[in-house]
């Protein structure tokens, strides 16, 4: 079992951010008109939950 750490699963929910980050980012203009304050507003909320998806998944792993 010397190695039961690297077999471990580290699943966390940082890909799950990223995947719906880039729903957001995609289905604004689709959902809302474009042009529209609230399609604005759901592709910087895409682009800021796929950030802290990204950073939880591959950033904050390289710090430690």
């Amino acid at each position: 079992m010397a190695h039961s750490e690297h077999n471990r699963s580290k699943k966390s929910g940082a890909f799950a951010l990223i995947i719906f980050g880039a729903f957001l980012f995609v289905s604004a203009p689709l959902f809302f008109g474009p042009g529209t304050m609230e399609g604005g507003v759901a592709i910087v909320l895409g682009f800021v939950v796929g950030g802290i998806g990204f950073y939880l998944g591959f950033i904050r792993k390289k710090k430690m």
